[in-house]
């Protein structure tokens, strides 16, 4: 099975100018929601793989890609024997799917995510 990058996030100190940013560079469509987390911003990009963008506190902003798992316990389990740091092994999206966040073992930030089957 392949494995592609499914999603990408944005994670910055200034939900609001990236906003502005990234809406005056490109021709995304944004859509904001209100979640029990706060503010989150869908985006739509026309090509390739959905985004997101999202308002965090105490880490400096950076982009985070989400690789699609068929299977996010043997996944995370894998990263981990190989030598990944796991952040979060486990976050559900209710009606989406279940994501993890890890660290590669070069430092990289990236996530993983396994679709809900309906």
């Amino acid at each position: 099975m392949a494995t592609p990058i499914c999603y990408a996030e944005l994670h910055t100190t200034d939900a609001e100018a990236a906003h502005r940013f990234y809406a005056a560079l490109t021709d995304w469509n944004f859509k904001t929601l209100t979640t029990p987390m706060g503010a989150y911003t869908e985006i739509a990009t026309g090509e390739g793989p959905g985004a997101g963008l999202m308002g965090t506190a105490g880490t400096p902003s950076f982009w985070q890609p989400y690789l699609q798992v068929a299977d996010l316990d043997a996944a995370v389990a894998r990263a981990r024997e190989l030598g990944a740091t796991v952040l979060e092994a486990r976050f559900d999206v209710p009606d989406q799917g279940s994501g993890a966040m890890l660290v590669d073992p070069t430092g990289a930030r990236f996530g993983l995510w396994e679709k809900l089957q309906n």
